[in-house]
């Protein structure tokens, strides 16, 4: 049973809303609500952007966020949480930190003002999840208020068929109403489509284990800045399964910048240009 091993003085608070950065004010007027104790999965082919995304918000919420990054090496996660933070490109970022070079302790110093810690292991088991949140809890006295689970089939046994998957799906929920944190798990979607800038569809999920969290997000990216996102399942609000109707925001991953728009003009690189 995945579940914390030490009983807190008080109890978490559920189901209270994020409230979401101003990039992802069309999301919430299309009445999606990511809310405390339930578990959102992020869902997208490779390289639709599902990390870039999630760790964006995450960083950017700043608020205590345990992130199992099981799927991404400690220097690409480093890298992108230093542009989240000054929205730097992450190839200049790459250069100081890769080489320890003259901006690294800029960019140090700018990491450390995060609440989110990150754990890396490429092939967890559920019982190291529970000792993560031990872990957080023996340091804090407290859960994380975000939990990021990244992602399902780096948990040992997700790809064996789609039956594991929802094993360790509903054990991720029950630690979503044990701990009073919002989950998010990231999960792959199927491969094939011609049009790789639609969100997949509900039913194009991998597995087809869409029954069990209560949001599931499709996202996308046209190569272009262009970057989309359907509830293709919402167990509390409005739910769009084909992806048809899919928001639309900009990205820009070389800065790890998400808004609403796409900028006039890309703020320029300042912090050791001429290093």
């Amino acid at each position: 049973m995945l579940s914390p091993t030490r009983s807190l003085r008080k109890a978490a608070a559920t189901g209270s809303e994020v409230v979401l950065p101003p990039a992802l004010a069309p999301l919430t007027a299309a009445g999606v609500a990511f809310r405390r104790s339930q578990l959102v999965m992020v869902t997208g082919r490779p390289k639709a952007g599902k990390s870039n995304f999630v760790q964006w918000l995450v960083v950017t919420l700043n608020v205590p966020t345990l992130y199992n990054c099981w799927d991404m090496p400690a220097f690409t996660a480093a890298v992108r949480h230093a542009a989240i933070a000054t929205g730097d490109e992450t190839s200049a970022i790459a250069h100081h930190l890769g080489e320890d070079g003259p901006g690294a302790g800029y960019y140090e110093e700018a990491m450390d003002a995060s609440a989110t810690e990150y754990s890396f292991d490429t092939k967890p088991e559920l019982p190291d999840v529970q000792q993560e949140i031990d872990a957080w809890v023996e340091k804090y006295d407290a859960y994380p208020e975000i939990i990021v689970c990244d992602n399902l089939l780096n948990i040992d046994g997700a790809e064996e068929d789609h039956r594991v998957q929802k094993f360790i799906l509903r054990e991720l929920q029950d630690l979503a109403r044990r701990t009073g944190a919002l989950v998010f798990v990231l999960h792959h979607a199927t491969e094939g489509a011609k049009d790789t800038s639609r969100p997949p569809a509900a039913r194009e999920t991998d597995g087809k284990v869409n029954q069990i969290p209560d949001l599931v997000l499709s996202v996308a990216n046209d190569g272009e800045g262009g970057f989309a996102l359907a509830p293709v399942a919402n167990r509390n609000g409005t739910s769009d399964p084909n992806a048809d109707h899919p928001i639309r925001i900009h990205a820009d991953f070389g800065r790890m910048i998400f808004s609403q728009y796409k900028p006039a003009v890309a703020p320029g690189w300042e912090h050791y240009a001429n290093d």
